[in-house]
């Protein structure tokens, strides 16, 4: 049964442990074929396609069933806790670039250099205790509020990916919310919509980080490339399960940033520096970083592409960056 074997592959991929994996996919799998069983013998037929995959759905998703064999949780219960780990990583993640561009123009600026690193741990520290408090709080209450049964409804046994199907070949529900949420928040920033402090640091050492007038010319390609990433992560939302719709997509896109990326190479300086704390120092430092961020950027994406365009021609990808179930 090719949907039994999706489901236990889905469930696998996220039980650390190759012994204690093939434990629980055993165990699941006679389960499973248990209650197959006993559904056909009370039918006293064999069970239909969308019979089979009712019988799946009410088993749970494999994420909640994965969860389930994972260290106790107590604030938050297993049906929501792969969500909760998913969210809390990209949340820190984002919290700890900001501290580090923190910690690069206050390395540049500050008169004493030995005080960087200490600033950067206690931002650091500071930073993850408040992500780690705000989102458990979030998502303590959103299980009182019954969250959980909400997921349990609405995840489709048919949008299982292959069972050949490596982890990280696609990206979960919480991680697409959340670039997409974040695609919304930089197009209202870049039309001018919302603003934010470009003021760093204090008193006589602060500093203003304002857009060259070269970005004048990238105006309207660095806003279709910010409406065709939002574009995309929409359709991944509404299209969970791979497809050639979401690789090709997603090959337009790594492209597209590519592109863009390159054509960034030929500007003189990506940001103006001001303020009373602003040296000639810390201008070069910042936009030198942000020159080798743009040639970083653009190797990504063209790999990226490279990978999406192999698998909508149901190519093997390249071992590079390919991650094993261990």
């Amino acid at each position: 049964m090719e949907l039994i074997e999706r489901y236990l592959a889905a469930i696998a991929r996220q039980i650390p442990g190759q012994r204690q994996r093939d434990d629980v996919v055993a165990e699941l799998r006679d389960e499973l074929l248990s209650q197959i069983e006993d559904r056909e013998a009370a039918l006293g037929r064999p069970l239909e396609k969308k019979e089979l995959e009712a019988l799946v759905r009410d088993f749970g998703p494999p994420t909640v069933v994965a969860a389930r064999y994972w260290p106790m949780q107590r604030l938050i219960g297993p049906e929501i806790f792969p969500f909760y780990v998913q969210f809390l990583r990209a949340i820190a993640l984002v919290a700890l670039g900001v501290q580090i561009v923190v910690w690069g123009v206050g390395l540049a600026s500050g008169p004493d250099p030995t005080l960087a690193l200490p600033r950067l741990l206690n931002g650091v520290w500071g930073a993850l205790l408040m992500v780690f408090a705000w989102v458990t709080l979030v998502f303590v209450v959103g299980e009182h509020l019954g969250v959980q049964k909400a997921l349990g409804r609405k995840w489709k046994p048919s949008d299982l990916p292959p069972v050949q199907a490596k982890r990280g070949c696609r990206r979960g529900p919480f991680e697409l919310v959340f670039e997409a949420a974040t695609g919304v928040v930089f197009i209202l920033w870049w039309t001018g919509l919302i603003q934010f402090d470009n003021v760093m640091g204090a008193g006589e050492r602060n500093i203003v980080l304002s857009l060259s007038p070269g970005w004048d010319a990238f105006y309207w390609p660095v806003l279709a490339v910010g409406v065709l990433q939002l574009l995309v992560n929409l359709i991944e939302l509404a299209r969970p399960a791979w497809n050639r719709l979401t690789a090709s997509a997603n090959v337009v896109l790594h492209l597209s940033i590519a592109a863009l990326s390159v054509a960034l190479l030929k500007m003189d300086r990506y940001v103006v520096v001001t303020g009373q704390g602003a040296t000639p120092q810390v201008a070069d430092s910042l936009n030198m970083a942000l020159h080798i961020a743009c040639i970083a950027v653009a190797v990504v994406s063209v790999f990226q592409a490279g990978r999406e365009a192999l698998r909508a021609l149901n190519l093997p990808e390249p071992r590079l960056g390919r991650m094993s179930l261990a």
